[in-house]
């Protein structure tokens, strides 16, 4: 425990400058907003957070490097044996004007955060062992079918492969798989819902009505650790007359900017779709692929990403480092979704006859956790802080032997009424998640 602390405080007071230099850039950091007419952001909401007491400090410096391998989380933090702080700009040891954005006792010698959620997930683990027909009565499951379907969205993110006039498209398979997963936890008595039912947005926004700058401050709240240092460097005279000339200011004007505000947007819905819902699991679907007209033949592979691995120019916005808190002080919570994650990507690796990601190094802000299994700061995941949270990456739809199997809809399910058709290959994934489920539960451990 002492060497842990030792080893944070060391590399606190080699990342951080000083608390005036601090102070100044946040100060100028307004000023820049002041100068794009872009609001201050608004204060997290930290209610939800542990109570005093709960959280272990050696437990949460144990699973630091995978949700900030890099620190730029704990630049903001002062860390003590008994103590948590958030700061709104770098934290000094040598002091600082902020005050606390938040404070945590902790110096539990055991922690006990999530206690409802463990408790839900115990209940459905009894079940589970107990042998009945519906085990998880009980259990709310949230299921996110990432990206869209359809010719246009395809041509807005590029989720598609067009070869031979046979085109598979993300957003279509991940729907049906969405569909075939939730038939399968609901015979088991679990409540599920989708964040969408059809291949169309999640957000009530259509491209015609959606207006960019409803989206905007968040762009300009990300900048913060990012390309907009190097305007908080300068004078405030520099600030005015530069910043709105920027090519990074002038790009939310483009279309490719309304394109990367729209699918933010987008993703913002999924993710306040399920805080609503409030659910015990979370599960995003995705496929992976490369380029959208050519097969490839480097090979196939499956994985699932749990939350962390935040990068230093990602920490700006208030809420993505209070976001990115709460999953570090909910130690048991990652703990549950990293051992979850684990037993539900080797099942439906086995299923697939697929194997496991193991390096993930070219993979964007990537911390491995096991094999097929990783920490990485996804949108979705990072907001999902209620319950538990699993991100697969299921297979390589652009791979020479996946995409002919997902181009005969040779098999029909119906979901709440409706009929679709889908690829028979994706019932390994479907069979695969429930499954692991189930052995998740068989095994379940609070600690």
């Amino acid at each position: 425990m002492k060497a842990q602390f030792l080893m944070f405080a060391l590399l606190s007071a080699s990342l951080v400058p000083s608390a005036f230099a601090q102070t100044e850039s946040l100060r100028k950091f307004e000023l820049a907003l002041k100068t794009l007419g872009i609001p201050l952001e608004k204060e997290p909401d930290f209610s939800a957070f542990p109570d005093a007491g709960k959280v272990s400090t050696a437990d949460l410096l144990e699973i630091a490097p995978f949700i900030d391998p890099d620190g730029g989380l704990r630049r903001y933090l002062s860390i003590t044996p008994s103590r948590l702080e958030l700061y709104p700009s770098y934290f000094a040891p040598s002091g600082t004007n902020d005050s606390a954005d938040y404070e945590l006792a902790t110096g539990a010698t055991t922690s006990q955060d999530s206690p409802e959620l463990l408790s839900r997930l115990d209940r459905i683990s009894r079940s589970t062992l107990s042998g009945q027909t519906s085990p998880f009565t009980g259990l709310r499951v949230v299921i996110d079918p990432g990206h869209m379907g359809s010719a246009f969205w395809n041509d807005k993110d590029g989720k598609y492969v067009t070869v031979g006039g046979k085109t598979v498209a993300e957003g279509e398979i991940t729907l049906w798989t969405a569909k075939l997963l939730a038939n399968e936890l609901e015979k088991l008595g679990a409540t599920v819902l989708l964040t969408r039912t059809d291949i169309a947005p999640v957000t009530p926004y259509t491209w015609d009505n959606f207006n960019p700058a409803a989206r905007m401050a968040d762009y300009y709240y990300k900048s913060r650790d990012d390309w907009m240092t190097r305007f908080l460097a300068m004078s405030d005279t520099d600030i005015i007359r530069l910043l709105p000339k920027a090519p990074e200011v002038r790009k939310m004007s483009t279309y490719s900017g309304k394109v990367m505000l729209f699918l933010q947007e987008d993703m913002d819905a999924r993710a306040k779709f399920a805080e609503a819902a409030n659910p015990d699991i979370f599960i995003d679907l995705h496929f992976d692929s490369q380029l959208v007209d050519k097969l490839q033949t480097d090979g196939d592979d499956v994985s699932v990403y749990v939350p962390g691995a935040i990068r230093k120019n990602e920490t700006g916005p208030k809420n993505m480092r209070a976001d990115l808190l709460k999953h570090l002080v909910d130690v048991r919570r990652w703990k549950q979704s990293a051992r979850m994650a684990k037993i539900l990507v080797d099942q439906v690796s086995k299923n697939l006859g697929v194997k496991l990601l193991t390096d993930a190094s070219n993979v964007p802000t990537t911390v491995k956790v096991a094999d097929g299994v990783f920490a990485r700061n996804i949108f979705e995941t990072k907001r999902a802080t209620t319950g538990l949270s699993a991100f697969f990456e299921a297979f390589h739809y652009d791979y020479v032997k996946e995409f002919p199997q997902l181009t005969r809809l040779d098999q029909s399910a119906t979901y709440h009424g409706t009929t679709f058709r889908y690829p028979s290959r994706l019932e390994a994934i479907s069979t695969g998640i429930r499954d692991g489920l189930l052995t998740y539960f068989r095994q379940f451990k609070t600690n």
